[in-house]
């Protein structure tokens, strides 16, 4: 992966890769509140870099 502010290349290691694109955020009835995740007002997940929820 590479930054896109940046020339930094790194490797990221996972099980799963979650992508996501659109405009709204489809995040009623996911439960993601039996896994503690609490989205904002507008229902988007509140994450912070690199791509990690407050959960992680």
């Amino acid at each position: 992966m590479q930054k896109r502010d940046s020339e930094q290349v790194f490797e990221l290691e996972a099980d799963y890769c979650l992508i996501s694109i659109g405009r709204v955020p489809y995040t009623e009835n996911l439960g993601l509140e039996n896994v503690g995740i609490q989205p904002d007002e507008r229902g988007r997940i509140i994450s912070r870099y690199p791509f990690m929820h407050k959960h992680s």
